[in-house]
């Protein structure tokens, strides 16, 4: 099982439609940045892993993203605003168990 942070490499899979790594318990550090330049990402998964920190300001810029599940995380902070957030065609978000400021719903889920 892996260990560690998410590799911050991951940015170099450009193709890439979904990312799935949920319960590889990921023991440090935060989503990295470098996700936030995979502009083909549709479904992304890290969910039920130890991840910290905030979420990137650069991920709402994933503008074909459908589904985003960060659940069981020690995600803190707030969403990020704008792109996949507040646009359709967006259908799940999971941040259930995670840190993140409570009271925001993006504008799609309202």
């Amino acid at each position: 099982m892996p260990t560690g942070n998410v590799p911050s490499q991951i940015g170099n899979c450009s193709s890439l439609s979904t990312l799935i790594l949920s319960a590889n318990n990921f023991t440090t550090g935060p989503v990295p940045a470098a996700l936030a330049s995979l502009s083909k990402l549709e479904a992304v998964d890290l969910s039920e892993n130890n991840l910290s920190g905030s979420l990137p300001k650069e991920l709402p810029n994933l503008s074909l993203l459908l589904s985003f599940n960060i659940s069981h995380n020690h995600i803190e902070g707030e969403l990020p605003v704008g792109g996949f957030f507040n646009a359709n065609p967006l259908s799940s978000v999971d941040l259930y168990l995670t840190e993140l400021a409570r009271g925001y719903t993006p504008n799609p889920l309202s």
